[in-house]
Parts: structure tokens; sequence; C-alpha cells
């Protein structure tokens, strides 16, 4: 009897689209600039930007420095969702996290053996993920950040 309602509540939970072990790392790193070797990356930076299509997509590079749009990646929007980050990098790992129900998040941490380090002055860098539909489970219209 337990066993049964144990794959029951799993079932539930993955048909729902939730996860048993909390939010989960999605997407692929397809770009990243630096102020540290291209000058200025442009304004506004957005801590992060979700970009659900080709034409948001070129609107945004519209907005970026010519070294941005010259070296920027070619996103396949009809499998896929870019979320653009930015953040000031010493030694800090970006990741994009699914939370569930479609909400992404872009975050930064600092590995353990160098939260001793301390920045003065770090670049900031810009990163464009790309993140499958088929990862979230969701339709594009659902995707949102946290």
């Amino acid at each position: 009897m337990r066993r049964g309602l144990v794959l029951l509540v799993v079932a539930g939970l993955i048909l729902s689209g939730c996860s048993l072990f909390g939010p989960v790392r999605v997407g692929t790193r397809l770009a990243n600039w630096s102020e540290q070797n291209i000058g200025e990356l442009g304004e506004p930076r957005p801590r992060q930007l979700l970009i659900v299509d080709d034409a948001a997509w070129q609107q945004w590079l519209a907005e970026q420095p010519p070294e941005i749009r010259e070296s920027a990646p070619d996103p396949d929007f009809s499998t896929a969702v870019v979320v653009a980050g930015s953040y000031p990098r010493c030694f800090d790992v970006s990741e994009v996290w699914d939370d569930g129900d479609g909400v992404l998040r872009f975050d930064t941490w600092i590995p353990r053996d160098k939260r001793t380090v301390s920045c003065a002055w770090s670049p900031v860098e810009l990163e464009i993920w790309q993140v499958a539909l088929a990862e979230l489970g969701v339709e594009r219209g659902e995707v949102r950040l946290a």
C-alpha cells in the first residue's frame, strides 16, 4: 500500500512539472563577453533578461556595442529561449536554474575556496544562455524569470 502511494505521489510530481530535488541547472552558455576584453558592454546591463523570440533578440542586439553584435551567436528560437545575464566577475561561477513551472533564474556563486578573496574591482561579464523548451517541459509562453 505504501509503495503504491509513493509511486502515485512521484508520478503526480513528475506530471505536474515539479521536481523532487528542487531547482535544476539548465541551458547551455552560448557566448560571453567581458568589459576587461571589449571595454564597455553597453547600457543597460540587465542582471537577467529573458528573450523568447528572434524579434526580441534582434532588438536587444541592435542596442549592444559592435563587438557584441558582430560576435553574437544565432540562438534557435524554434526550440529554445535565451537568458542574458550580467554580473561583476571576480571568481564567480554562473548558471541558469529551472525553479519549476517554467520559472528561470540566472544566478552566480563563488566557490568555497575563493570566498576569502576580496576583489577591489571586477570586470562585468555578459553571458548568453540558451535553454531548450524540452528541458523545461513547458510552452514558450509559460517561461518567465524569477
